[in-house]
């Protein structure tokens, strides 16, 4: 499963085995955004951008896209649940 996968990909990435680690990520990452589930898609998409710096920039900057655009959507949805949490209390208090 996701968490398993992006867990997975963690410890390869701490023990500085970046095959095992790619290959994990790119499982945890698809697995993510199959299921519409953000976070590990960000956290997937950071591992495999980091892992890719030195070797790959193209890949790299794929990656980090991934991430940067992830992050975009998922900053403004919270802001707009914020904001109709806002309009709901400010319409029950009137």
């Amino acid at each position: 499963d996701t968490a398993n996968a992006t867990g997975m990909a963690q410890v390869y990435e701490e023990l500085k085995q970046p095959d095992s680690a790619i290959y994990y990520a790119k499982i945890g990452l698809e697995l993510a955004t199959r299921k519409h589930f953000p976070p590990e898609m960000i956290t997937c998409s950071s591992i495999l951008a980091r892992l890719y710096q030195e070797t790959n920039a193209k890949l790299a900057y794929k990656y980090l896209r991934i991430s940067s655009e992830t992050k975009d959507i998922l900053y403004s949805a919270n802001r707009a649940k914020g904001r109709s949490r806002r309009a709901e209390r400010s319409m029950r208090e009137r």
